[in-house]
């Protein structure tokens, strides 16, 4: 049964990250290197897997944080465009928790402008601005919100902050997708309006370096929360891998643990969550065999990184499959998203993870098949076997009732995802070979036939 004391450990661990996480955004926390300096006066310098590969971000994404104070009765726009890439949205944060979102195809373009996050729109339109009020007020209900506003919950003078996601950003653009980034511009009090460098002198903008923050455990605290679960040297994994949502950071650390968790944990997908996206986790390990497949059913998604002329739909906005180490040091090991796998007949998807000396021979796109190499490190903690698996879901159509946002209880997972829970099948490579090769797929990515070598640009 958990206890009082387990329950305390476990939230004071997820207050310890939350406050490392935010020591390590704040200005000067650390060292970083002259490229990665603060970009202009109001955004910090990017964050993804290559410049700081904590906290488990997926490969495809970039994120870009502001902090600012405005001056009381001043009124704080952001100008921008939108970027060539799949996705993007700006969030509001107080104390690390998510204030208020804007996604995309939520705001509103300028007159004369597209927004080419719309379903039937012009992904290559020219005019392609936004402006969105950053507004000093709690979020209020739907009816009462002005259009491309984004709420902070945060009173003057107190400090406010806002990311700038941007996820698979088009062919041949860089991580801002091919634009710049949003520029201040402010209005105070008597009328006079500030742009650029006088903008962010009036907000007192402070550009977080985006140092790395420390991990949620040492190693050796990872082991020992393992061991306290008794049950066995390959745990957390199990011989059939068992998806989890994740919650929150107590509930996973109590799973862990191998305690009785809570029925009805609080989603918060952690520090500076996505709210467009939700996740279902797997543990996962080599001593159950060397080959691992994960088939599902194939959410439908636009089709972008080729710079499509027009903007798909689909029953989610995005998705991935991302391997990665374990909490002593959350860090992301490679992704699979959903361009990257072919379209078989059976409208199924299959990943295949292995150590490269155990790639079936028919582990390839020409069989139907992904191949991603196994954690090398494992969990990153000393065991070389095991590792972790995350599907990332983003942005469900309405209408759709199988994502990982649909998931309100532990257990309730298989149900709700219903034909789109993945089935993990651990295998000898004598048994994947034997299998044959699938030939001929409906539609191979157009991508090169090795698309876990693409980075982000």
């Amino acid at each position: 049964m958990r206890t009082r004391r387990s329950r305390v450990v476990t939230l004071a661990v997820s207050l310890a990250v939350s406050l490392a996480v935010s020591l390590a955004l704040a200005a000067g926390a650390g060292e970083v290197a002259a490229q990665d300096a603060p970009r202009g006066c109001f955004w910090s310098q990017p964050w993804n897997v290559e410049t700081n590969n904590v906290y488990y971000q997926d490969r495809f994404a970039t994120y870009w944080l502001a902090r600012f104070t405005p001056p009381a009765g001043a009124r704080l726009v952001l100008r921008g465009e939108f970027p060539h890439a799949r996705y993007m949205s700006l969030t509001a944060y107080k104390a690390t928790q998510t204030a208020s979102g804007l996604p995309d195809h939520a705001i509103e373009p300028d007159p004369g402008s597209v927004n080419p996050f719309r379903r039937g729109a012009s992904r290559r339109a020219r005019s392609r601005a936004y402006t969105v009020a950053v507004a000093p007020a709690a979020l209020p209900p739907p009816a009462e919100r002005e259009p491309n506003a984004l709420y902070t919950d945060a009173p003057p003078g107190v400090a406010q902050e806002v990311m700038l996601r941007v996820y698979v950003p088009d062919r041949g653009h860089g991580w801002e997708g091919g634009v710049a980034l949003p520029e201040p511009e402010i209005t105070l009090a008597d009328g006079t309006t500030l742009a650029g460098a006088a903008a962010c002198a009036a907000v007192a903008s402070n550009p977080p370096i985006v140092a790395s923050p420390p991990p949620p455990f040492t190693a050796e605290q990872y082991n020992a929360l393992k061991a306290q679960a008794g049950a066995g040297p390959l745990w957390p994994a199990l011989s059939t891998p068992a998806w989890r949502t994740y919650f929150n950071f107590s509930h996973t650390v109590c799973v862990l643990r191998g305690l009785e968790c809570d029925p009805n944990p609080p989603k918060n997908s952690g520090t500076y969550p996505n709210p467009d996206n939700d996740y279902v986790y797997a543990s996962i390990h080599r001593g159950y065999g060397p080959v691992l497949e994960i088939t599902a059913r194939r959410p439908t998604t636009p089709r972008t990184f080729a710079g499509r002329s027009v903007m798909g739909d689909g029953e989610l906005r995005y998705w991935s499959l991302c391997t990665m180490e374990g909490l002593a040091t959350t860090k992301t090991v490679d992704c699979r998203f959903d361009e990257d796998f072919p379209s078989r007949p059976d409208g199924l998807v299959s990943l295949v993870l292995s150590r490269r000396e155990d790639r079936p021979r028919n582990a390839h796109l020409r069989c139907g098949h992904v191949w991603m190499e196994w954690p090398p490190d494992g969990d990153g903690a000393g065991d070389a076997d095991a590792g972790v698996v995350f599907l990332r879901h983003m942005l469900p159509a309405p209408g759709f009732a199988h994502a990982a946002h649909d998931v309100t209880r532990p257990g309730d997972e298989r149900a709700v995802l219903g034909p789109y829970y993945p089935t993990a099948t651990y295998r000898t490579v004598a048994e994947f070979e034997a299998r044959g090769c699938r030939r001929s797929p409906a539609r191979l990515p157009r991508l090169g036939a090795e698309p876990h070598r693409r980075t982000l640009p």
